[in-house]
Formats: C-alpha cells, sequence, structure tokens
C-alpha cells in the first residue's frame, strides 16, 4: 500500500502491524477463509459501534477487520491454499463489511440529524463499490486494474484512523467555530469529526477512483484494439503495392 493520501507513520504502523498479526496466524496455521469470516464478524461489531456513536471502539474494529481480510490472502499464497472460490468469498465477504460498516454510520449520523454527511456517505459507500466492482470486471477481461487515490487498502485506513482520533473532535470544532465566525456563518451542530472529513474526501474520491479504473481500462483497450489490426493494415499496404508494380 502506497498512497501520498495516507501519513507515512499511519502507513508504517498499519503495515507492521499486518505483519506481526500474520507471523502469529501462520503459527496457528489457521484457515484463510475462517480469517475472511472473522474479517466479516469485526467490520459487523465495527459498524454496531459506528451506529451508537463509539466512534474510537469502532476505528479500532475498522483497522483490525481490514487488518485480517489482508492477511487472510497472504496466508492463502504462503500456504499454497489459494482457491477461486477463497477468491470470490473474500471478495463478496469484504463488500459486506463494507457495506455494514457505513450503514452504521449512516445510521449515527441520520439519527442525530446530520443528514448532508449521511448524503456524502451514500457518495463514498457508492463510490467504494465502483471501484471494486470495475476493478473485478477489468480482471475479468483480463484486464490488471489496481490503480486510483482511493483503493481498499487507503479506505480503511482513512475510516478507521479518523474513527480513532474522535478524542480531537473538539479542537476541529473550534476550529471550525472560529473560521466559520470570521464569515458570519452559524453552524449548530458537528458531525463526528475528523470521521466527517474523512467521509467528503472518500465520497469525493472513491469516484475519482472509479473513473481512474475507467480511463486506464479504456486506454489499455485501445491499444489492445490497435495492435490487432495494425498487422491487416500492413497486410493491406503490402497488397496495394504490390497491385501497382
Amino acid at each position: 500500500m502506497t498512497s501520498n493520501l495516507i501519513p507515512k507513520k499511519l502507513e508504517t504502523f498499519y503495515l507492521n502491524t499486518i505483519e506481526k498479526i500474520l507471523g502469529f496466524v501462520l503459527h496457528f496455521n489457521l484457515n484463510p477463509n475462517f480469517l475472511t469470516t472473522l474479517a466479516l464478524i469485526i467490520g459487523i461489531f465495527a459498524g454496531y459501534f459506528f451506529a451508537i456513536g463509539k466512534f474510537i471502539i469502532a476505528g479500532i474494529l475498522t483497522l483490525l477487520s481490514g487488518i485480517f481480510d489482508t492477511v487472510d490472502g497472504k496466508i492463502a499464497r504462503l500456504t499454497n491454499r489459494v482457491t477461486k472460490f477463497g477468491a470470490l468469498y473474500d471478495s463478496t465477504l469484504d463488500r459486506y463489511a463494507e457495506v455494514i460498516v457505513f450503514f452504521g454510520i449512516g445510521v449515527y449520523l441520520i439519527k442525530y440529524n446530520f443528514y448532508i454527511t449521511s448524503v456524502a456517505a451514500v457518495f463514498a459507500i457508492g463510490g467504494s463499490m465502483m471501484v471494486s466492482y470495475i476493478r473485478a470486471r477489468a480482471e475479468g477481461l483480463g484486464f490488471e486494474c489496481n490503480i486510483g487515490f482511493m483503493r481498499r487498502a487507503e479506505r480503511i485506513v482513512l475510516l478507521g484512523f479518523s474513527s480513532v482520533f474522535y478524542f480531537l473532535h473538539d479542537h476541529f470544532v473550534s476550529f471550525f467555530d472560529y473560521v466559520f465566525e470570521k464569515i458570519n456563518f452559524d453552524l449548530p451542530a458537528y458531525p463526528p469529526m475528523p470521521l466527517s472529513i474523512a467521509i467528503y474526501i472518500m465520497a469525493v474520491l472513491t469516484n475519482i477512483t472509479a473513473f481512474q479504473r475507467l480511463h486506464y481500462v479504456w486506454k489499455k483497450s485501445k491499444e489492445i484494439e490497435k495492435l490487432a489490426t495494425q498487422p491487416e493494415n500492413e497486410f493491406a499496404t503490402q497488397n496495394n503495392k504490390e497491385v501497382k508494380k
């Protein structure tokens, strides 16, 4: 995982945690599909804690779910247990976990009348689904497509850490109060910070990533079409030369 969006220290911490858990899991020889299921179960709990406003716990669980989701594939490759069903099972449960987490966030936002942020959450989860769908569809057509600003790893890290840092909520509120006071704008209540900022970022960048992937596949398909028609064009040119002779 390499992204300019994620601070290097957070990225290093996340990757180091994955390596530690990987070593632990290898020791117990756990089935990759069990780890995939475990990631979903943890994601369900994360969604629940989001719904009741326990954002720090929810953020930790979101990160833990993402870690197990990463580890299951690594375990499958290291232990030669890669299967087509395992890949499908992993992708399917990933989508469920992501939807459940955002459902929990949506429940909280609507309960406390943060409707604009809840709409942003809809765009964020919609964009996330499209990013994953385009990759899966592209790979089914023979294209590698893991590009873009907001891949799954970036989404997990951004959502997880922005929730863990909920203890900074009051500092964000003080800052925005100061800014809004300068422009004579009054916001009566604030959605959870910095989680809400992360949601707005994801709402924009997931959909940009989806278009990035579409454009990438379109460009690659045009290159393949061009290469496929080249021999025919060369043959036609050669025939024309022979006719002229």
